[in-house]
């Protein structure tokens, strides 16, 4: 049975993104995903600052700025 809130749909946000994956842990294309959509998105500011953890992939600059058509 469906409830009221859910038969009109889910709240939209023009300043959120939300993804899933198939575990707990963030992969490379995850990564890639949130660098693309969020931090280099074109309303992020230019002197903004990304603290992170000790997560080896957050210092593969190569998969940070990743360019590919399937990312476009």
């Amino acid at each position: 049975m469906v409830g009221n809130d859910q038969a009109k749909g889910h709240f939209m946000a023009d300043n959120l993104v939300v993804t899933c994956g198939t575990s707990s842990i963030m992969n490379k294309g995850t990564m890639k995903k949130f660098f693309k959509d969020v931090f280099f998105n074109s309303a992020t500011p230019t002197n903004s600052m990304l603290l992170v953890d000790s997560w080896t992939s957050w210092r593969d600059s190569t998969a940070i700025f990743f360019r590919d058509a399937a990312y476009a």
